[in-house]
């Protein structure tokens, strides 16, 4: 059985129909921290964690302004991570979109970065078919790895360098897969 919505998976995780996965986890540690009173914690160990945790925040928050879009994020979050433990890659793709359409990338660049590197990488795979490969998709490919590139902050150099190896490979296969490297083509082009 699937959650519907953040909603349904909250639920579903605290009647122990779902097994949680680690963004759950997060989750479900600051929702019990600011059932308690507790405003502030230290999730500063990990960027990402302490994103994660802050868009809890807004979640569980009485701003509606603020509470829509991140539990759209967390939801696409915690699917995209279920997505990869079962292998879905297209899935995986419709929840990093989900998450582009509704994370604020100012105030959640790690989130935002994370989202455009899981396209970066598995667009390519997506864009070889029976009729060759399509260039348009690997073009996105490199845009999305272009973008997490921009947004991630130096000291996330893992993901960083996964980012540029990424890249160098869909810019081979855009090489690969041209007749000929032209100016009019896709030089200079991300």
């Amino acid at each position: 059985m699937r959650p519907a919505d953040f909603d349904d998976l909250i639920w579903m995780l605290m009647e122990g129909e779902l097994e949680p996965n680690g963004t759950d986890m997060i989750v479900l540690l600051r929702a019990s921290e600011l059932a308690k009173g507790e405003t502030a914690s230290d999730w500063s160990g990990s960027l990402m964690i302490a994103e994660i945790a802050a868009l809890a925040d807004q979640a569980f928050s009485g701003d509606p302004a603020e509470i829509e879009p991140a539990r759209e994020v967390l939801f696409a979050l915690r699917q995209s991570e279920a997505s990869d433990a079962a292998g879905d890659r297209e899935e995986g793709i419709r929840h990093s979109e989900a998450i582009l359409r509704h994370v604020d990338a100012a105030r959640f660049p790690v989130t935002a970065a994370g989202a455009h590197l899981k396209l970066g990488g598995a667009l390519p795979k997506l864009s070889r078919s029976d009729n060759g490969i399509d260039r348009s998709v690997l073009r996105r490919a490199v845009g999305h790895l272009g973008s997490a590139l921009a947004l991630l902050p130096e000291q996330e150099a893992d993901l960083r360098a996964m980012a540029r190896y990424n890249a160098a490979l869909a810019f081979r296969d855009l090489w690969r897969s041209g007749d000929e490297w032209d100016d009019d083509d896709d030089r200079g082009k991300p």
